[in-house]
């Protein structure tokens, strides 16, 4: 069997793949670390911010641990939509 041309790659081989935002919690539950923050944004509000625009793609994880797992396209249009916002 042959390997399949890139012409021939279905869509989900031709995507940029997942965006992983890993987050820390204080003991409180307020956000302590969280990566790919815009600049201008607190680390919590950033959480709060995907929590309300990908809340399917958090997985909690143990010791005040979790990460969203998002796919590029999703992870841009948030973006996107966060800088005309401000």
């Amino acid at each position: 069997m042959h390997a399949p041309q890139e012409a021939n790659a279905s869509p989900a081989l031709k995507t940029l793949g997942d965006v992983i935002v890993n987050v820390r919690f204080f003991p409180d539950g307020a956000v302590n670390t969280i990566d790919n923050r815009p600049v201008d944004m607190s680390a919590q509000a950033w959480f709060h911010l995907l929590c309300r625009m990908a809340p399917n793609y958090f997985q909690a994880l143990a010791g005040g641990r979790g990460h969203y797992r998002i796919p590029f396209e999703r992870f841009q249009a948030i973006l996107d939509q966060t800088a005309k916002a401000s």
